[in-house]
C-alpha cells in the first residue's frame, strides 16, 4: 500500500514531464515549419513617377538602297586622308572636296632598273639634241626663204622674174614657217621625255595632296 501511495505522484509527474517535452518538440517543429514556408520578399525596382512625353521604339531589320549613284575616283594611287565630311552635308559636283589623297611615294630602284632608267635619260637628252640641230636648221631654211622672198619681191617689181616664180618663193617661205613651228614643238616634246626620264630616277618624292571630286553635275546630299 506504501508502494501504491508513492508510485502514483512519480508516475504523473513523469508523463507531465513527458508530454512538456512533446509539446516542445511540436512548437519547434511549427516554428521551424512556418520559417521554411513562410513567403520571401522579391526585389523590386523603385522610382519616382513624373509626367512626360511618351517615348515609343521599333526595333526592326531593315534594307538599304541607292538611289543615285556617283563615281568618285583618284586621278593618282595613294592614300587617303581623314574625311571632314559627315552624313546629311550638302555636296556639290566639281566643287566640294570629298576627300584628300597623299600620293604614295615611288618605289626604290634596283641596280637594272636604275641602268635602264639612266639609259632612258640619255637617250631622251640625245633625242633632244638633235630635235634642236632640226629646229637650228630649220630656222636657217626660214632665213634664206626670206632672203629669197625680198628678192624676189624686188624684181617682180622691176619686171625680171615672173609671177609665177614670185608665188614659189611665197610658197617656199610659208614652208619654211611652218617647218620652224614643227621644230619649235618637237623641242619641247624631247624637253618633256627628258624631264620624264628624269622623273624616274627620283627615288623619295614629295607628299603631295591632290582633291578628289565627284563627277556628279548637281548638288546632292552626302549619305552614309
Amino acid at each position: 500500500m506504501l508502494q501504491t501511495a508513492v508510485g502514483g505522484p512519480f508516475r504523473g509527474a513523469l508523463a507531465l514531464l513527458t508530454n512538456r517535452r512533446v509539446l516542445l518538440i511540436a512548437l519547434v517543429i511549427a516554428v521551424l515549419l512556418i520559417i521554411a514556408l513562410w513567403p520571401r520578399p522579391v526585389e523590386v525596382d523603385l522610382g519616382t513617377v513624373t509626367s512626360g512625353p511618351l517615348v515609343v521604339t521599333v526595333d526592326e531589320e531593315g534594307e538599304t538602297r541607292v538611289r543615285e549613284r556617283f563615281e568618285v575616283t583618284s586621278p593618282v594611287a595613294g592614300e587617303v586622308l581623314r574625311i571632314n565630311l559627315e552624313p546629311g552635308d550638302p555636296v556639290e559636283g566639281g566643287r566640294t572636296v570629298l576627300a584628300t589623297v597623299r600620293p604614295s611615294a615611288p618605289t626604290p630602284l634596283d641596280a637594272r632598273s636604275r641602268a635602264e632608267a639612266s639609259a632612258a635619260v640619255q637617250a631622251a637628252e640625245a633625242t633632244r639634241g638633235r630635235v634642236r640641230a632640226e629646229r637650228d636648221r630649220a630656222a636657217t631654211v626660214l632665213a634664206r626663204a626670206k632672203q629669197q622672198l625680198e628678192r624676189a619681191t624686188q624684181l617682180v617689181e622691176g619686171g625680171a622674174i615672173s609671177r609665177d616664180e614670185f608665188d614659189a618663193r611665197q610658197t617656199d617661205a610659208r614652208t619654211a614657217e611652218e617647218a620652224l613651228r614643227a621644230s619649235d614643238f618637237a623641242v619641247t616634246q624631247a624637253q618633256r621625255d627628258v624631264d620624264v626620264a628624269r622623273a624616274r630616277l627620283v627615288c623619295k618624292a614629295a607628299p603631295a595632296r591632290v582633291p578628289v571630286t565627284s563627277r556628279s553635275s548637281h548638288p546632292w546630299m552626302a549619305s552614309s
